[in-house]
């Protein structure tokens, strides 16, 4: 083994001791699968670190990302921004659920028609990961709102 490949085998094991150490202190580690400070848990998140990498990883739980529209492609890009395990997710929708609704959006049911969609089905997005914030917006799209994001349309 080369010695540059056994200095990261090193760190990863350092790693994963610490990881496994900090469960040790704060129970199974469920509410806080990423901490602020770039730790992963490495059993939650296994198959994205093979995937996307330390660092990848790292920017996924610093990033904040607002969705914009509720309806089914909204609702799948937001189920799976808040499975990678994102700092925080806002699901913006300024409109009110119709019945049409309900066969694009798996999140709604037939008592939210006439609920905003945002709200209707933020509780349930919060329920796919509690270790990420949810928020809501009902508003219209503002630079403001875009400029508290740190995931962009332009960076997509």
């Amino acid at each position: 083994m080369s010695p540059a490949a056994a200095k990261r085998e090193s760190e990863r094991d350092s790693e994963a001791q610490q990881a496994h150490a900090k469960k040790q202190r704060t129970g199974n580690g469920t509410d806080d699968t990423m901490a602020a400070a770039g730790e992963i848990d490495e059993d939650l998140h296994s198959r994205q670190l093979a995937v996307y990498g330390r660092e990848s990883m790292r920017k996924l739980a610093g990033a904040t990302v607002l969705i914009c529209g509720m309806k089914g492609l909204g609702a799948e890009i937001a189920k799976n921004v808040i499975l990678a395990g994102v700092k925080g997710v806002t699901i913006q929708d300024a409109s009110a659920c119709e019945l049409a609704d309900l066969g694009a959006q798996f999140y709604l049911t037939e008592a939210d028609v006439g609920k905003n969609r945002a709200e209707a089905c933020a509780a349930k997005l919060q329920e796919l990961n509690p270790a990420v914030t949810v928020t809501v917006n009902t508003g219209e799209i503002t630079d403001d709102l875009c400029k508290q994001h740190t995931v962009r349309p332009t960076e997509i």
